[in-house]
């Protein structure tokens, strides 16, 4: 079977990307012909020489709008005929069509827009094209189990429950969770005498970014005995930076931004506790496994 995954972006701001590369290597190991459709980009290139470097890539530069990027992305398709596209985290940039009457259209969910935007027209436009998306796909990959009893809902109640809903969390490197003892022995001697507890993730208000960084400064009044580090990228670490030096908090809070994908087990394995901030919204059961 050949199978294209359609993305748009790139690692630094779209983790629905780590589908396409997450699932590639299991599916050519299964025998398919996988194709990915990637924006050309250094870190892109190099979590696809990391994961997937059997697949086959489809390398172009982002559009001008998203209509131009869509097409580009509509003619390439056409020139692969896959039997599955497979479309990661829909937009106007990947919403492509079918290729055939045959083709298997799949849409990949990892968030529920309309209740992540803050701006009341946008959230309309949101829930317009979340209905939008039930009757345009022949099937639902969900990254969560919220969003499969979302939209197996959403589909019964229009009389299409015959579309399959797959409740799939993402998929990820073995090397990722593999012990390195060398490595956590490394990253525990910069902290002797501390309980490690690790952060891994986008730094994103609304994804718990300043609660933590307010909770670890309460614990901080309390305890001495640990240290907090944050791994990833995004538009709140400079302003976390700042705010945990006027607190006095470098010692307590080490923001340390990205982190290669090939040294986060030395982190796994040097952590006493990892934390997933979680409130209870529909916006983060969404996003949660």
């Amino acid at each position: 079977m050949k199978i294209a995954f359609v993305t748009f972006g790139n690692f630094d701001g779209h983790a629905t990307l780590k589908r396409a590369t997450g699932m590639a290597s299991p599916l050519v190991e299964r025998g398919h012909e996988v194709h990915l459709l990637l924006e050309e980009s250094p870190i892109n290139r190099e979590k696809v020489e990391l994961e997937c470097p059997e697949a086959m890539v489809h390398w172009h530069e982002r559009g001008h709008s998203a209509w131009s990027e869509q097409a580009a992305k509509q003619r390439k398709l056409k020139t692969i005929e896959p039997d599955v596209v497979w479309i990661c985290g829909v937009g106007l940039r990947n919403w492509v069509r079918k290729t055939s009457k045959k083709t298997i259209l799949l849409a990949d969910h990892s968030e529920l827009y309309s209740v992540v935007e803050t701006r009341a027209l946008r959230r309309l436009v949101y829930r317009f094209i979340e209905w939008l998306y039930c009757f345009s796909f022949d099937g639902h990959i969900c990254a969560s189990r919220y969003l499969e009893q979302f939209y197996s809902k959403r589909l019964k109640m229009i009389k299409r429950d015959e579309k399959a809903v797959h409740y799939s969390p993402y998929a990820y490197r073995p090397g990722v969770i593999k012990f390195d003892a060398v490595g956590a022995d490394s990253v525990r001697a910069r902290f002797p005498g501390k309980k490690i507890i690790l952060f891994i993730g986008s730094f994103w208000e609304n994804y718990g970014f300043w609660d933590m960084l307010k909770a670890f400064s309460e614990l901080s009044e309390i305890r001495d005995d640990f240290v907090a580090i944050f791994a990833g990228r995004g538009p709140e670490k400079e302003g976390g930076i700042k705010w945990v030096r006027h607190k006095g908090l470098e010692s307590k809070i080490i923001i340390e931004g990205y982190v290669p994908e090939e040294s986060l087990s030395a982190y796994f394995g040097a952590a006493h506790a990892f934390l997933s901030p979680l409130r209870n919204t529909a916006q983060d059961w969404s996003r949660c496994p």
